[in-house]
């Protein structure tokens, strides 16, 4: 039995239940940056991967190697007499599990249950190793019909806005939540103004520091469905027009530091 999660978060509860099996993380960051070729093959990945280095100062070295990892893990799925997803709805999750879920498509799973724990508004790293429990013995078996449609919709958001925006002519009654997520996402690329409004307000009522904005974000009803993380969100604010400055942050050179640091960083307006 092979838990694939969707962070070290959950993967920290769930190693303390009684649940069975191995538990492995396969979190990534494919909602920021390219993604070539659906990455497929290595080329993909490193030009992805000095892509994220550049933005997030994510090390390519560790990034590549995680990445490596991953797929091996994925590849030997076929052999595992039973696979459980761990994963949530907003698109931060939704994206990485699309890409989990193409590439399990791509595998001979005759011998291979599939399984799904997604729950509808809980964070899976906020649970305790109880609730988890209660929802494991709740998962559910992934269709054939929405490996399908998982597939489909990874090669459309590989391709670009134009095939996003034709993909969501689809039939998508085998997984309805993954519509709101693609549209969700492609006015994450395209349109960041519902994002830019719920930060400049969070401003405007006192918050000062980059957690306190960020929960702002995660808990408001227009954005909170994203799933940002801080460093996300703070490059999203050096990028824009606005007269906001960032006080504290250091460059973004290295991810690992700047992690640590980041929450306290202070937003004002120039």
């Amino acid at each position: 039995m092979l838990h694939l999660i969707n962070g070290e978060c959950t993967r920290d509860i769930l190693i303390r239940t009684n649940i069975p099996g191995d538990k492995i993380s396969v979190d990534d960051i494919l909602m920021e940056g390219p993604l070539p070729d659906c990455l497929k093959d290595e080329a993909a990945w490193r030009k992805r991967a000095a892509w994220l280095q550049k933005r997030f100062g994510i090390s390519e070295t560790e990034y590549l190697q995680r990445a490596q990892e991953r797929e091996q893990t994925l590849a030997q799925c076929s052999a595992v007499n039973e696979v459980t997803l761990w994963y949530e709805n907003d698109v931060f999750c939704q994206i990485n599990f699309l890409y989990i879920l193409y590439r399990l498509a791509g595998l001979d799973l005759t011998r291979t249950q599939l399984y799904e724990v997604c729950p509808e508004e809980d964070r899976l790293g906020l649970l305790s190793a109880k609730r988890l429990e209660q929802l494991f013995e709740k998962r559910v078996e992934v269709s054939l019909e929405k490996l399908t449609l998982a597939r489909e919709a990874w090669k459309a958001i590989c391709g670009g806005v134009d095939d996003i925006t034709k993909f969501l002519q689809e039939d998508f009654s085998a997984w309805p939540r993954l519509h709101t997520g693609l549209e969700l996402y492609l006015e994450y690329q395209t349109h960041p103004q519902r994002l830019q409004t719920v930060v400049m307000n969070a401003l405007n009522e006192g918050k000062s520091t980059l957690s306190e904005v960020l929960s702002v974000v995660n808990n408001s009803a227009a954005t909170k469905n994203y799933g940002l993380g801080d460093l996300q969100l703070a490059r999203l604010i050096m990028d824009w027009p606005e007269e906001i400055v960032i006080e504290g942050k250091a460059d973004f050179d290295n991810y690992q530091q700047l992690s640590k640091s980041a929450g306290s960083w202070k937003l004002k307006w120039r």
